[in-house]
């Protein structure tokens, strides 16, 4: 039977039908009174109604959440964490951050504090469900305890998918600061366990820093692992961290050119080279095919090109080719939807050639971009092209050009620094490292 990840298709659709005829009943009707049913089935019900953003009785169920008893709330959202299921445990941390909320200045901590204690709690399971729900009381100005890294290394040498799984949603939260686990990742990654978990692990051992000489052979080896999604997230990972990796430059064009990898593959293949390749001969062949590929896509396809055309800018600088596909990234620009990540893209160029045309103009498109990611108030997950052009404003920064700003650029990037994401922390870290004092 066909899958979609680990639900049967007719399940699925199922389901999709049964949300859709939620959503449909909804509209319009008047909302219920929450007074007089018990917290569990409010949560019950909210974890129903996950994906039924109109149901107009959500915003009344959080409001009679908020009124709750403190006792209540902790024994409700203990309770739901028992559970592996990945809902539940979103809505346990969620009431857990109410909890926190109505507690007052010292809630965070006091939870943190309940949460710390199951994680050296005599029972196995309450161990787990402690792992889980650290993320909601996570404090990044705290150091993780080492109960946590410990939890996580046991659960990681079961022979339970699920449970590995379980440990490897926990490392994927903590960003870099998930080194600790960084050897019991790569003995997870040589186990004979699915390939969706390896996967996992690669990505999750991409965010470890530094890459040191071990762990630099071991990511150079999973270029040829025998799992498609793991050379996958390989290649992706030697784009973002290009540092130490020009002993992968052969292999990696072997990925980009082999005909039977995943296009994905072989354009992220492409993006690590374009990090890697310093010297023009090695990088022109791979540049103008790239160039070549972009002129072809359509215009839904044609963005995906842009940033790899700017990493190659470096090596490129001066020639006929990098001329070439400026111009091509300015006819790109007349598009609305695409003209941030068109013009951050020329910003790149524009620095390494100076004779690549720039105006004051362009700058202002960026530095809109950056003050509308800066306004989001719920979540601060980027938009199409605004980490490519505040990645853009800081390198105009460092080289001193078009009268750009470190101060302009460094509330933003320190606010993302703090946010939920462990891969949004660190690249904003990574960009602050980049930014002149």
């Amino acid at each position: 039977m066909t899958k979609l990840g680990n639900v049967p298709s007719w399940r699925a659709a199922t389901y999709g039908l049964t949300m859709l005829g939620l959503v449909v009943a909804n509209a319009g009707r008047p909302p219920r009174n929450f007074s007089c049913v018990s917290t569990e089935q409010i949560v019950v019900e909210q974890m129903w109604d996950v994906l039924d953003w109109e149901d107009p009785d959500r915003r009344r169920r959080h409001e009679e959440l908020e009124r709750r008893p403190v006792a209540e709330l902790r024994r409700v959202a203990y309770q739901l964490a028992g559970s592996a299921n990945p809902i539940a445990i979103a809505v346990a941390s969620s009431l857990l951050e109410m909890v926190a909320r109505k507690l007052g200045p010292g809630g965070k901590a006091e939870v943190r504090t309940e949460v710390e204690a199951m994680l050296v709690d005599a029972d196995a399971a309450i161990r787990r469900r402690g792992l889980l729900l650290f993320a909601c009381v996570d404090d990044l100005d705290l150091p993780l305890p080492d109960p946590l890294f410990a939890v996580a290394r046991s659960l990681l040498e079961s022979p339970q998918p699920e449970v590995c799984a379980e440990a490897m949603f926990v490392a994927a939260q903590l960003g870099s600061r998930v080194a600790p686990l960084r050897d019991a990742l790569v003995k997870f990654h040589q186990r004979d366990i699915d390939g969706g978990l390896r996967f996992m692990a690669t990505v999750v051992l991409g965010r470890v820093r530094p890459v040191d000489a071990d762990l630099q052979s071991f990511r150079l080896a999973l270029l040829q692992d025998r799992e498609p999604m793991v050379r996958r997230a390989v290649t992706l990972w030697f784009a973002d961290r290009p540092e130490g990796g020009a002993v992968a430059i052969p292999r990696l064009v072997a990925l980009a050119h082999d005909a039977a990898e995943s296009e994905e593959t072989r354009s992220q293949a492409v993006s690590a080279l374009a990090r890697l390749m310093t010297e023009r001969e090695s990088a022109a062949p791979v540049f103008s095919a790239l160039l070549q590929r972009a002129r072809a896509a359509g215009p839904e396809q044609a963005a995906t090109f842009y940033v790899d055309l700017a990493r190659f800018a470096r090596a490129m600088a001066g020639t006929g080719e990098l001329a070439s596909a400026a111009a091509w990234l300015r006819t790109q620009a007349a598009d609305e939807s695409n003209a941030t990540a068109v013009l951050a893209a020329l910003a790149q160029c524009a620095i390494a050639d100076a004779t690549i045309p720039f105006s004051a103009a362009d700058v202002q498109v960026l530095r809109a971009a950056m003050t509308r990611w800066f306004d989001l108030e719920v979540d601060l997950l980027p938009s199409l092209g605004d980490q490519e052009a505040v990645e853009a404003l800081v390198q105009l920064a460092a080289h001193g050009r078009m009268d750009v700003q470190a101060a302009e650029i460094r509330p933003l990037l320190d606010r993302i620094a703090k946010c939920d994401q462990g891969w949004l922390r660190d690249w904003a870290n990574d960009q602050i490292g980049l930014l002149p004092p």
